[in-house]
């Protein structure tokens, strides 16, 4: 695998895997006094295994549009050759969602990031990559 700095994989490496793991939540309430319908919370958290870096994400507190749950999604990997954006739609367990772009080593990079739960309340990133 290509690297720019001798040991990150940049984004000519096909498969991306990582563990991602939250650190903290900032919810966003609406005021209703039902239930909490168009919530949010802004996640954060760290990503580990092929490259190291950090999660910033903003997911839905409760939305009920599909029978099994689904949430709109957007989130930004930040890894050693920049950024990955991912945005999208997409069930609340075991989702995939669109890369639709990145920074740096993955700008006009496209690809899907499928999700699975992890050990530890962690989640398995896996990011098969398109330039």
């Amino acid at each position: 695998m290509a690297s720019d700095n001798g040991n990150a994989p940049t984004a000519s490496a096909a498969t991306i895997t990582l563990t991602a793991q939250a650190t903290g939540a900032t919810p966003i309430d609406l005021g209703r006094k039902s239930a909490p319908l168009g919530d949010e919370f802004l996640e954060h958290g760290t990503l580990t295994d092929e490259l190291d870096g950090q999660l910033s994400a903003r997911r839905p507190a409760c939305q009920r549009q599909h029978r099994h749950g689904s949430e709109q999604t957007t989130m930004t990997l930040h890894l050693a050759s920049g950024t990955l954006q991912i945005a999208g739609d997409g069930l609340t367990e075991g989702y995939a969602i669109p890369v639709i772009g990145g920074t740096s080593g993955y700008t006009g990079t496209r690809g899907t990031l499928t999700a699975a739960a992890g050990q530890h309340e962690s989640e398995r990133l896996t990011i098969p990559l398109q330039d």
